[in-house]
């Protein structure tokens, strides 16, 4: 064996040892030493919900002086959401549980704080894209409105708003 073989030899065998001889305890080294793994582990997180309530009503009003069909006053209510995966991102879309509705003039939209309106019937729609990380939660203010005309059938229209925290 060379003398550079027999160093490699002698310093991998130092090398190995030397974890054995720090973690005993001995009359000349009174002090034991050893070593954990610790894992840590996150849970994904996706979560909404409204801080204000879940339902509410919209009530058009006939004005006779003005033979008019007047919109009801817009509504806000405040989403709360958190989210620690990149890129996702909250569609909306809404259906509605009355068969008079299709082909009439009513429209609901819904605008975030800062946005711009979004007409919410009919298919998905990107809301929030994409969800930005934070620390901790997130609050958006959102305005319902609605708008009808008489070409609209007499009745309660239920309108179910889906917001979806989806991925990218």
């Amino acid at each position: 064996m060379s003398k550079r073989n027999v160093l490699v030899v002698l310093f991998l065998v130092g090398l190995l040892s030397f974890p054995a001889v720090s973690h005993a305890a001995d009359a000349t080294n009174p002090y034991a030493s050893d070593m954990q793994v610790v894992s840590l582990v996150v849970p994904e997180v996706a979560q909404m919900r409204f801080i204000t309530g879940n339902s509410f009503s919209m009530v058009f009003v006939w004005e006779e002086a003005s033979w008019e069909l007047v919109a009801p006053e817009d509504v806000i209510h405040t989403l709360r959401y958190a989210t620690n995966v990149a890129g996702r991102r909250i569609t909306v879309q809404a259906g509605i549980w009355n068969g008079n509705y299709h082909g009439s003039n009513l429209h609901l939209n819904v605008t975030p704080a800062g946005g711009d309106p979004i007409h919410i019937t009919g298919p998905s729609k990107n809301f929030i894209n994409p969800v930005l990380l934070t620390e901790g939660y997130q609050e958006i203010d959102l305005t319902y409105s609605a708008s009808g005309d008489l070409t609209v059938v007499p009745g309660e229209y239920a309108f179910s708003v889906l917001y979806t925290m989806i991925d990218p």
